[in-house]
């Protein structure tokens, strides 16, 4: 039991009911929703991203204050509207956003079955960039990028 041997505690983020836990194998469990019965599994994603929030917030005002101002902001429902050229979607993070281009990129590809491509910053430079043309929808995930898109 590697818990055991690196003297490890273990938290489990997980579904309500979900049988991917016994409690002899975990030291904590954290529900965020119910089951999904969609195989993208949006929701669940979404409330373990919370979930976390919420255990950093514990610790972290400045986090806390940022996420209950973007809930506040939220409008709903959002405004879905498909890219201009949605046949060739290429989605970029640097450095930790990188995970959030590919997990975007995951989301819209198993929800809206277009085809998508995510790259880190680093990797998109070094070839994937020479792809793109005048047919491209890039997005890019950069903290240097304010809401107008400028730096």
């Amino acid at each position: 039991m590697p818990k055991k041997k690196y003297e490890a505690t273990t938290v489990l983020i997980t579904g309500v009911g979900s049988p991917a836990s016994k409690p002899d194998i975990v030291d904590f469990r954290i529900e965020t929703c119910a089951q999904e019965t969609c195989g993208a599994f949006t929701i669940s994603l979404t409330s373990a991203i919370v979930r976390i929030i919420q255990l950093i917030g514990l610790s972290n005002e400045v986090i806390l204050d940022r996420f209950k101002e973007t809930m506040e902001n939220l409008t709903l429902p959002f405004e879905v509207q498909l890219p201009k050229y949605y046949s060739n979607l290429v989605l970029v993070g640097d450095l930790i956003r990188e995970v959030v281009a590919r997990e975007i990129s995951l989301r819209i590809a198993e929800t809206t079955c277009l085809p998508v491509r995510s790259f880190g910053l680093e990797e998109f430079l070094h070839g994937p960039r020479v792809t793109l043309d005048k047919q491209t929808c890039l997005l890019v995930f950069h903290p240097f990028l304010n809401l107008e898109g400028n730096l």
